[in-house]
């Protein structure tokens, strides 16, 4: 059993479709070792940033996750509808609030994590990641609670590998082979999009 955000799920196609959001923090860290020490301690502080917001994005997922599974057995397709709306800008207001504050406050923030001056300043570097990462990521996270409450793990499975095979990794491969940390925020970024925009696709297929 994976955990995505502090959530237990369980076997089959939807622990196979969540395992590689869930464990691409950890990748981008395995990778960032690559790029140099202040690199790895930059990128490893901000990614907690990125899994707290996950931590609180998440309570929406659970309570789509929720209400989608109702809505969805009783064929109410206008609730649907209204709770996709009502989950996704809740989850991308939340996920641009964590960003935001981050990039507005980033010595006050970021040195309740670190004192080292350098690796704030390296962390300044590279926050405006956060935006996008936590923007798109909010709704492929929301997305996930809807897809589970519909029990559509097939849906989830192509959408992550998708995502990863375009999006993630041959970004992030190639980040290593020129050495640059910013492709490899670009690859988490394309991740995010690519499971934003394939979840958000097949949306509609559901509502019919």
């Amino acid at each position: 059993m994976h955990t995505v955000g502090g959530r237990h799920r369980g076997s089959g196609a939807e622990t196979t479709s969540l395992f590689c959001p869930n464990q691409s923090p950890g990748c981008n860290t395995n990778l960032s070792s690559a790029l140099g020490t202040q690199t790895l301690a930059a990128n490893t502080l901000l990614l907690q940033v990125v899994m707290l917001s996950a931590y609180f994005i998440d309570g929406i997922a659970f309570a789509t996750e929720s209400f989608a599974g109702r809505y969805y057995g009783s064929g109410n397709g206008a609730e649907l509808r209204r709770l996709l709306w009502v989950g996704g800008s809740t989850s991308v207001g939340l996920g641009l609030t964590f960003a935001l504050a981050v990039n507005l406050f980033p010595q006050t923030l970021f040195g309740l994590l670190t004192s080292h001056d350098t690796v704030i300043a390296t962390m300044e570097t590279y926050v405006g990641w956060l935006l996008p990462i936590l923007g798109l990521g909010a709704i492929a996270y929301m997305l996930d609670g809807y897809f589970l409450g519909l029990t559509a793990g097939k849906v989830l499975r192509n959408a992550t590998l998708l995502a990863a095979g375009v999006g993630f990794f041959p970004l992030a491969i190639l980040s290593q082979q020129v050495g640059s940390p910013h492709l490899l925020w670009l690859a988490l970024a394309g991740l995010m999009t690519g499971r934003a925009l394939t979840l958000l696709w097949a949306v509609p297929t559901f509502l019919r």
